[in-house]
């Protein structure tokens, strides 16, 4: 599993903060801008966070099969998708919509560490 640990973008501190911290950062941050911008801009804002960090995720998850990377790509990615069908007015699920799915897809990427704890960091591929 030597190999799958240098092929793993968040062993890098450089591309950790750029892929994974800042945007998570400004996912935060998010809750602070409720005066300047609107619930339409900042649910636009985090689609495109949510989208950034899935599909370096899935991009991780290819590259060295982390567990944890393999459960969060896809969740990011839906929470992303539930976001737009809310942003277009397509589900609803009231005022405070998009917080439900932020605060849910974050909630799930967290408890996605804990395979990794039983499981260990890395999923073979097997022949």
């Amino acid at each position: 599993m030597a190999d799958a640990k240098t092929r793993d973008l968040s062993t890098r501190r450089r591309s950790l903060l750029v892929i994974w911290v800042v945007p998570m950062a400004l996912l935060f941050a998010l809750n602070f801008t409720t005066d300047f911008l609107s619930p339409h801009a900042q649910t636009g804002i985090a689609v495109a966070l949510f989208a950034w960090m899935g599909s370096a995720c899935t991009l991780n998850a290819m590259r060295c099969r982390r567990l944890h990377c393999i459960i969060a790509g896809p969740a990011f990615l839906i929470g992303a998708a539930f976001l737009v069908l809310i942003a277009l007015d397509i589900a609803g699920l009231g005022r405070d919509g998009p917080n439900y799915i932020i605060w849910g897809t974050i909630a799930i990427v967290a408890l996605s560490f804990l395979p990794e704890r039983m499981f260990g960091k890395y999923v073979e591929m097997r022949s």
